[in-house]
């Protein structure tokens, strides 16, 4: 896993991220109000909102990967 994924980090502005696990579990903590600190395992994905600071930490062995979304650009931006 790494370094940068173990301390505290965004996502940026405007994106929305999924944390999904495959095999194992990880501990996701965010800086939300309130806090959010959960187990997150294969059967459900986590949703990590924009600019919110949030940490992960494996629980032993673990395999997961973080989907990036972004909303369609609107009419008006075309």
């Amino acid at each position: 896993m790494p370094a940068g994924l173990r301390r505290a980090h965004r996502v940026g502005a405007g994106t929305w991220g999924r944390l999904r696990v495959e095999a194992g579990e990880v501990r996701f903590r965010a800086e939300t109000e309130p806090i959010l600190d959960v187990v997150v395992d294969a059967r459900v994905p986590q949703a990590i909102p924009p600019g919110v600071e949030h940490e992960v930490a494996p629980c032993g062995p673990v395999r997961f990967f973080v989907e990036f979304l972004r909303p369609p650009p609107s009419a008006e931006s075309r």
